[in-house]
């Protein structure tokens, strides 16, 4: 029997749901924090995990927030147990209501406006103690991407 494994795969098994939500629970959150803020205050970096991590519970549940002390651009990430509150996530940051319930351009945070958007599961970020990207993501969207082409190349062995 030839053809592609991919031919193999019907609709109801494909785990399309799965393969969208991966990346869809991790809110990536831009310009949080300046290298030099995390270098004059040792203590910068854990109160403000905790201080994100308050501000998105309001939104869900957190199951993980990391910090990349490695990033210039002040890179951290929100992992949430559904996607819909990620989603919900980067709306709250992109579109905030100020106190008379008016829309403004963007939150800002320490003078800076923040850019958020759902994380690509492509971007390698760095922390500067312990490599690159947070929690597993480095290693399982490497293990994703070698099983893509296997299925793409048709090979059975």
């Amino acid at each position: 029997m030839t053809g592609s494994k991919l031919a193999d795969w019907d609709d109801e098994d494909y785990p399309s749901q799965q393969a969208r939500g991966r990346w869809s629970k991790v809110v990536i959150l831009r310009y949080m924090f300046t290298l030099q803020e995390l270098e004059e205050d040792p203590t910068a970096l854990i109160e403000l995990k905790q201080d994100v991590r308050e501000e998105c519970e309001k939104i869900g549940e957190v199951t993980n927030v990391v910090l990349f002390d490695g990033e210039k651009d002040g890179i951290m990430s929100v992992r949430f147990a559904e996607e819909d509150d990620a989603l919900e996530c980067v709306k709250v940051f992109l579109l905030p209501v100020n106190a008379d319930g008016q829309t403004m351009n963007g939150r800002y945070f320490s003078g800076r406006q923040i850019e958020a958007e759902i994380y690509d599961g492509k971007v390698r970020y760095k922390k500067a103690k312990g490599g690159t990207t947070g929690d597993e993501a480095g290693d399982e969207a490497t293990r994703l991407e070698k099983f893509g082409a296997w299925l793409e190349d048709g090979n059975d062995g």
